[in-house]
């Protein structure tokens, strides 16, 4: 978070340049690992959150892959699949590296899926989270965050709740339970 105090984002102009990726009317970022504590299968829990987004179909899509736990590779198939049936709607990409992930997380109207980011930078930026399953289970979570389970309708009905004007309209009050990214110029005594 202490980098988000000093790092220069960039806009939309030089981000959707810079990913040759339009933004759209509306604009999701979406990383789905594997959750090690699941009972669903992999299989059936990524086909289920991809269900979902197939019911926001003018909703622009920006997903990372996600990192290599188990049955990573499960994950990596249906997202490469998926994403190559609607190339000009996601954007599929192994990493963004810290400044365009930063950049898109800034722009996009949500975070959808179960990254950390979803929980630890996302309120930052005072946008919504929906944040899928039990990958996150325990940790601190703004107010920014909606919780649902692994099937499609939750999720659909969590994104459905983070657009809305009233959801949208608490989140300037959200704050970060993880700080304020001031932490390296706080002194401990």
């Amino acid at each position: 978070l202490d980098h988000l105090q000093h790092l220069k984002l960039l806009n939309r102009e030089e981000l959707e340049k810079s990913l040759s990726f339009s933004f759209g009317k509306c604009c999701f970022l979406s990383t789905y690992h594997s959750a090690t504590l699941s009972n669903q299968s992999k299989d059936e829990a990524t086909k289920e959150w991809l269900k979902a987004l197939d019911s926001f179909p003018d909703a622009q899509i920006i997903m990372t892959y996600p990192g290599a736990d188990v049955e990573w590779k499960t994950i990596v198939d249906h997202i490469e699949s998926y994403a190559a049936a609607r190339p000009k709607r996601v954007l599929l990409t192994k990493s963004l590296g810290h400044l365009k992930y930063l950049s898109a997380m800034n722009i996009a109207d949500l975070v959808v899926g179960n990254s950390s980011s979803g929980l630890i930078e996302a309120p930052s930026f005072k946008i919504p989270t929906v944040n899928i399953g039990d990958r996150q289970k325990g940790r601190l979570k703004a107010s920014s965050v909606i919780d649902c389970e692994e099937n499609a309708d939750s999720i659909r009905r969590a994104i459905q709740k983070a657009l809305t004007k009233d959801f949208k309209a608490h989140l300037t009050n959200t704050i970060n339970p993880y700080g304020d990214g001031n932490t390296t110029t706080q002194t401990h005594q």
